[in-house]
């Protein structure tokens, strides 16, 4: 045994998160979190790192055991090139060529490798994260989130690495393949019951049966609550009787006959008043087996015509980095996505067609029909000090009554109405975000790596809504699962500088798959998969 985890549990302002979570992870055991986003999964790697306490229980390490933990951000010197940076990282002399092959098979850019480490992006420095943890001596490695900022080809890269090298493994992710191809065991943790669930088996034929559980659950609710209404209507009935009968009562004090009519009509109605209201009692015991999910939103573009958008020679700079002439002409409703390494300029492009970015050359000729919904943009550039209600308010230009019944239309909480941005999670405020791309009817969605952060319910609800959206989507998204259920029109990259068409996107995949075993092969003749 490796670690041992004791009836943990975990509040935050005695408001409870999880309790008696128990598990022990033993060699060569590759365990999947699974569940909705602030059910917990983060929180418990953190308790194990001892960066967090729990409120009760316990952690024990056996004597050998050495915790890897993936970090979110970059910390010690980050004006260090990359190479240097790795090997003051580590605890242990290394070959350069060692390192490379890690890099490479993380799919990281040979011309970065020079850079320093703070230059670098998001995506780039999350590799070298991995190529350090990877490369150390820990024997069990905590990796939360790990896909989020890696492109497919180091996405595959991993997975491969994982499977092969013996060290125990705890895997916070949504992204299903992943955990299809890295874990054989999985914990789910419901948010709602508070509950830490052991599975072992096929992570895919899981979520396939939990559909179907759901599914089923959701339907018997929905039944429960079509009786609920039925009686509620019989409840008001009897109540407007009764008081009909009280009036009537009222009216006949001098005649005895009908005096006792009205008394024991009303007493009937009494007695089925009694009996319903016990019922309806009855029936809202029965709670809803989940959550609303994340968007219960559809978007209905408002303008279909002049809505075309025309990259004609042109080419973006910003920084270090620079992207050659393109043409790209996307017309309406079509589905178009872009793929590339980390660092290739995909978030530059889509901000060179929205015009946040003024190209260095050539034009963007938006029709002006064009209405964009940009997901990133709207995160990044929204008051995290504004409160919900103003920030719909300045979207849409609507206020009052209105917004709370945007509010109620759209299953947003109401208690978030005067919340702030910034408090709120990044999952919550991304299905605000939609709910106002619905009410102005936006006809292009501009949507970069949409499913970064989201839990698996959500972005299966946001599968569901691109499924209705009849505008046009420009899509970067390196999440196979969320690719496959997404119809797109045509594939394109972005690499060294160029911006080419993918005429197989499934050949595009498969020749990285072998690029990555090719390394694999190389690694294993270190004998550095242990």
């Amino acid at each position: 045994m490796l670690i041992e985890v004791k009836n943990l549990s975990k509040e935050y302002n005695k408001e409870k998160i999880f309790s008696d979570i128990s598990f022990t992870v033993e060699d060569g055991h590759k365990i999947a979190f699974a569940g909705e986003n602030g059910a917990g999964k983060s929180t418990i790697l953190k308790i194990i790192t001892g960066l967090e306490e729990p409120t009760t229980g316990s952690v024990a390490f056996s004597k050998n055991t050495k915790v890897g933990y993936l970090p979110q951000e970059i910390s010690g010197d980050i004006d260090l090139p990359v190479i240097d940076y790795i090997k003051n990282s580590l605890d242990k002399e290394l070959k350069d060529h060692l390192i490379y092959k890690f890099l490479d098979g993380l799919n990281f850019a040979k011309d970065s490798i020079s850079n320093n480490v703070g230059s670098l992006s998001g995506g780039q420095q999350t590799k070298v994260l991995l190529t350090i943890l990877l490369l150390g001596d820990s024997n069990v490695l905590l990796l939360d989130e790990p896909t989020n900022n890696l492109d497919i080809p180091s996405i595959l890269w991993l997975e491969k690495y994982l499977n092969k090298t013996k060290k125990a493994i705890i895997v916070v992710s949504h992204d299903v393949y992943f955990l299809q191809n890295v874990t054989d065991r999985f914990f789910n943790l419901n948010k709602t019951e508070k509950k830490f669930i052991y599975n072992r088996g096929s992570y895919a034929e899981y979520i396939r049966q939990k559909f179907k559980e759901d599914e089923k659950k959701l339907k018997e609710f929905q039944r429960e609550e079509k009786k609920c209404e039925e009686v509620k209507a019989q409840i008001e009935k009897y109540k407007k009787q009764t008081e009909e009968v009280k009036k009537n009562y009222k009216h006949s004090d001098n005649d005895k006959q009908a005096k006792g009519f009205h008394k024991n009509q009303s007493s009937t109605s009494m007695k089925h008043l009694g009996i319903l209201e016990k019922k309806l009692e009855a029936l809202r015991k029965s709670t809803k087996p989940f959550e609303d999910k994340l968007f219960d939103i559809r978007i209905y573009p408002k303008n279909t015509v002049n809505a075309d958008i025309d990259l004609i020679g042109v080419s973006c700079a910003i920084e270090n980095f620079s992207l050659k002439p393109l043409d790209l002409k996307i017309d309406f409703a079509k589905r178009i996505c872009i793929t590339g390494e980390n660092g290739s300029g995909k978030s530059v492009l889509l901000k060179t067609i929205t015009k946040d970015v003024k190209p260095k050359a050539g034009e963007v000729d938006v029709s002006s029909g064009v209405c964009f919904g940009d997901l990133m943009q709207k995160h990044e550039r929204a008051d995290r000090d504004k409160s919900v209600y103003d920030l719909i308010s300045d979207e849409t230009k609507i206020s009052g009554e209105k917004i709370y019944h945007i509010i109620s239309k759209y299953k947003l909480s109401e208690d978030i109405i005067d919340r702030k941005m910034g408090d709120l999670s990044s999952g919550t405020r991304a299905r605000i975000l939609f709910a106002i791309f619905a009410i102005l009817g936006v006809n292009v969605l501009i949507l970069d790596e949409p499913t970064n952060h989201l839990d698996r319910e959500a972005v299966n609800a946001l599968i569901e809504l691109l499924k209705t959206y009849k505008g046009t989507v420009i899509l970067v998204s390196h999440n196979r699962w969320f690719l496959e259920k997404v119809e797109i029109d045509k594939y394109f990259k972005v690499e060294n500088g160029e911006f080419e068409n993918i005429k197989d996107f499934d050949l595009y995949i498969k020749e990285f798959d072998k690029k990555a075993d090719s390394i694999i092969k190389t690694i294993s003749k270190f004998e550095f998969i242990k």
